[in-house]
This record gives C-alpha cells, structure tokens and sequence, in this order.
C-alpha cells in the first residue's frame, strides 16, 4: 500500500481503513473485551476514572462505561477522524465520557491526570513509539495513577526470533479469515487484509509501526513501580498486559 512507504505517524487514511475494517483485522475483539474489563481493580458498582490512550472507534471504552454503570472516561486519540468515530460510538453515555485529541508521543499532556485516574488503558497504539518512548511513557503514567490503580495494555509484540514471528504472521492470517468467513461468508476481508499488508509480520517495513518485545516491556512495568505485572491474553502477536500501583497503606 502506497501510503505506507514514507510516512512516519498514522493519518487519517489508515483510520478510514480502520473504520471500516478494524474489528476484522483485529484478531479475538471479544475475548479482547473480556479479558480488559476483568483486569480492572474494580466492583461493577465503583465509582473510578479510566483514561484511554489512543480510543480508536471507542469500542473499548464503551465496554468498560457498559459493564461499570458508575465509571467515567476520558477518551483520547490523535486522528480527529477516529475521535468522531468515538463520540458517534459513545453519544449514549454523555455525561460519563469526554474526549480529547493528543499526541501519545508528548507526553506533557499526562500531567493533567495526577491524582485523578484509577486506570489507564490502550489498544493498539503504544506500539507506534519506540521502546525509549514506552519506557518513559509506563513511568509518567505510573507516577500519576492514584494508589492502587492500573496500566493495561493490548498491543502488538516485536517476536525475538524468525520462528515466532512466522507462526504469529500464520496465526495472524489464519484468524483473519475465519473473522471474515463468520461476518460475510467469504474471505473478502482476508484479501482486503492482504491488499493493504496489515500483517506487520510479514510487512515490517512501516516505519509508524515500533513494536517491543513482551519481555522489555514487562521489564519497563517493574522499574516503573508497577506491582502483580502479568499477561492476560496473548494470540497471534497480540497481547494483554500490565500492572497495578501499590495501594495506600493509610
């Protein structure tokens, strides 16, 4: 795909494909879902603050204002066309949800939030900074996450070997097209799949796409200060991670 070869932050053509076509590119949304919404440290009836960095559709965030009546969430992404996409997606919880452009990459814009989030959360977006970034970027929101709050992050992994990452870029496809064959019968979205090299497996090539190792960023929680650092989830590349900041010993 073109638009791929000279470009260094995602724009607005890449969110037009991802309307129309992320939640099929994206394998397991729903085990996705699920798993997110049990790794957050809190009852169905707490009142708590979640800031999601990098909203996409807002298909996360709307799982978590559905399953925690009580919750609000800050939304933030850097494409205006993605940020409308969510407020269209979010309307009926208005009132509970607020919306913001930022860049992930400037971090000044955590700052805001000290004190005043319980969790923070991302889908595929941090792997579009690099591990320096990530590093610095797990410390700050560490830092302003109130005691006994989360970092839970879904995200793509750099494989250590050919090996893995060979079996991740089969897996990839594999799911693809059973995702395709369930929604319309064929394997229309698998060839849209492969027409715009979605498979960073197999296209490694795109310079917005940074992805770290699962181990250095596991590494990155723990010199952060996180506690209970685990993963929740992993399937073709594709992870569910985190930590939780020590609670108050008052």
């Amino acid at each position: 795909m073109e638009i791929k070869q000279n470009k260094k932050q995602w724009q607005d053509d890449d969110s037009n494909i991802f309307v129309e076509w992320g939640k099929l590119f994206t394998p397991k949304r729903e085990e996705v879902i699920e798993v997110f919404v049990k790794s957050i440290p809190k009852n169905k009836h707490d009142q708590f603050h979640v800031v999601e960095l990098g909203c996409g559709l807002g298909w996360l965030s709307k799982s978590i204002l559905q399953n925690f009546p009580y919750s609000k969430v800050t939304v933030l992404d850097g494409s205006q066309v993605m940020l409308q996409h969510a407020k269209e997606k979010l309307a009926e919880f208005e009132g509970r949800v607020t919306f913001d452009l930022f860049r992930l990459e400037n971090i000044d814009w955590i700052y805001q939030y000290e004190n005043k989030v319980d969790c923070f959360v991302s889908s595929l977006a941090i792997h579009h900074i690099d591990g320096e970034e990530k590093k610095i970027l797990f410390q700050r929101l560490h830092d302003v996450l109130l005691p006994g709050g989360a970092l839970i992050v879904a995200d793509v992994l750099k494989a250590q070997n050919i090996l893995v990452e060979n079996y991740w870029a089969n897996k990839w496809d594999q799911i693809v097209k059973e995702q395709s064959r369930a929604q319309f019968g064929d394997e229309r979205g698998f060839t849209m799949f492969i027409k715009e090299e979605w498979n960073m497996y197999r296209h490694s090539e795109d310079p917005i796409d940074k992805p770290s190792s699962l181990m250095d960023q596991l590494t990155w929680l723990e010199q952060a200060g996180f506690q209970g650092i685990d993963v929740y989830w992993l399937n073709a590349g594709h992870a569910i991670f985190g930590g939780y900041k020590e609670k108050s010993s008052d």
